[in-house]
């Protein structure tokens, strides 16, 4: 994970845990999980995290409810 896509992601999880959206909670625990361990996301990770990011992106939109 390099720094602009860390920084992306922290702020896409605010704005969305800002907005009330639940998940965001998981998403921001599996990062947190991430760098207590050192390490960058496995594949299978980023695809979950692109996902729940994109997911959220909408909630936040309000395409989704």
């Amino acid at each position: 994970m390099n720094v602009a896509q860390l920084i992306l992601l922290g702020i896409q999880i605010a704005e969305a845990i800002a907005a009330g959206v639940p998940e965001a909670i998981e998403a921001k625990k599996a990062i947190d999980r991430m760098l207590a361990e050192n390490r960058d996301p496995t594949d299978e990770e980023w695809s979950a995290l692109n996902a729940a990011t994109a997911a959220l992106h909408r909630r936040v939109q309000g395409e989704e409810r």
